[in-house]
C-alpha cells in the first residue's frame, strides 16, 4: 500500500524529485541490467541442461535416460523464458518514468515469489512421481521425470529466491532514499529536495 501511494504521488510529482539528485535513466538501466544478468543465468543453466541432457540420454537407459530427457525438455522452456525476459529488459522506455521504474522492480519481485511458490510445487510434484512410479505400466519414465522435475525445481527455487534478495536489496539501496523524501502533511505532499 506504502508503495502504491509513492507511485501516485510520482506520477504527479515524480521528476522534480528525481531531477534533482537522482539519474532516472542510470537507474532505469541498472534495474534493466540486473535483470538481463538473471535472464543470462537462467538461459546458461538451460543450454547447459540442454546440451548435458542430450549428451546424456544417448548414453544411458532407463531411469537415467528419462532423468537426462526431462532436463533437455524442461530447459527447452527455459531458453524460451530467459529470451523473453532478456528481450524485454534490452532497453528503457523511450517514455521511461520513476513510477514506471518503481512498477517494473515491484513486478519483478512479485513474480520472482510468485515463481518460488510454483518451483516448490515442481519439486514436490517430483517427489511425488517417484512415490508413485510403481503404479504405472512405465515406472522407469515416472521416476526419471519425477527425479528431473525436482532437481529443476530445486534449481528455480534457488534462482528465484537469490533473483528477488538481489531486487529487494537494490531497490532499498537505490529506490527506497528517493520515496523516504515524500511527506504526506495535513495541507499536501512535501518533497524534500535536499
Amino acid at each position: 500500500m506504502k508503495h502504491t501511494l509513492y507511485i501516485l504521488t510520482f506520477l504527479c510529482f515524480g521528476s522534480m524529485a528525481v531531477q534533482g539528485q537522482y539519474n532516472l535513466d542510470k537507474l532505469y538501466d541498472d534495474q534493466l541490467k540486473m535483470n538481463r544478468q538473471g535472464m543470462s543465468v537462467l538461459g546458461g543453466w538451460a543450454v547447459s541442461n540442454m546440451v548435458w541432457g542430450g549428451v546424456m540420454a544417448t548414453q544411458t537407459e532407463g531411469v537415467n535416460y528419462y532423468f537426462h530427457i526431462g532436463n533437455l525438455s524442461w530447459n527447452s522452456v527455459n531458453l524460451a523464458l530467459a529470451g523473453l525476459g532478456y528481450y524485454g529488459a534490452r532497453k528503457r522506455p523511450d517514455d521511461a518514468s520513476f513510477s514506471g521504474l518503481l512498477k517494473l522492480h515491484e513486478n519483478t519481485k512479485r513474480s520472482l515469489l510468485f515463481n518460488a511458490g510454483l518451483d516448490l510445487a515442481y519439486v514436490a510434484g517430483g517427489f511425488w512421481m517417484v512415490d508413485v512410479a510403481n503404479r504405472f505400466e512405465n515406472p522407469e519414465m515416472f521416476e526419471g521425470f519425477g527425479v528431473s522435475f525436482a532437481v529443476q525445481g530445486l534449481f528455480l527455487f534457488t534462482f528465484d529466491i537469490i533473483f528477488y534478495l538481489a531486487q529487494d536489496a537494490w531497490g532499498k539501496k537505490n529506490l527506497t532514499p528517493i520515496l523516504d523524501r515524500i511527506e504526506l502533511t495535513g495541507s499536501g505532499i512535501r518533497i524534500n529536495l535536499d
